[in-house]
């Protein structure tokens, strides 16, 4: 713990966004998935919006009702990072 590990996670994903063309930012189709434990999905979104502000994050989280709503931002491509947890994903395997 406290070896920087999240932000050096952030710092590639930050590195990997700015080599990306013009082209490439207007059309968003190459995301980045995050899957973290429950407990620090928080500061992963709190680090994230803090060292990268310019990406847009999806936190793929929540009951069947919310996921659902968040579901249709997927599909759209409204988003740069998707941060979730291992237990979500596993749920919406299918989806993903």
């Amino acid at each position: 713990m406290g070896l920087g590990k999240t932000i050096q996670s952030i710092a590639i994903i930050g590195l990997a966004e700015s080599l990306k063309s013009k082209e490439q930012i207007e059309n968003r189709r190459s995301h980045h998935l995050v899957i973290v434990p429950k407990i620090v999905l928080g500061k992963w979104l709190k680090e994230i919006a803090e060292w990268v502000p310019t990406l847009r994050v999806l936190c793929f989280y929540g009951n069947g009702e919310e996921r659902q709503a968040l579901k249709e931002k997927m599909r759209d491509h409204q988003f740069d990072v998707m941060v979730s947890t291992f237990e979500t994903v596993m749920k919406e395997k299918g989806e993903l």
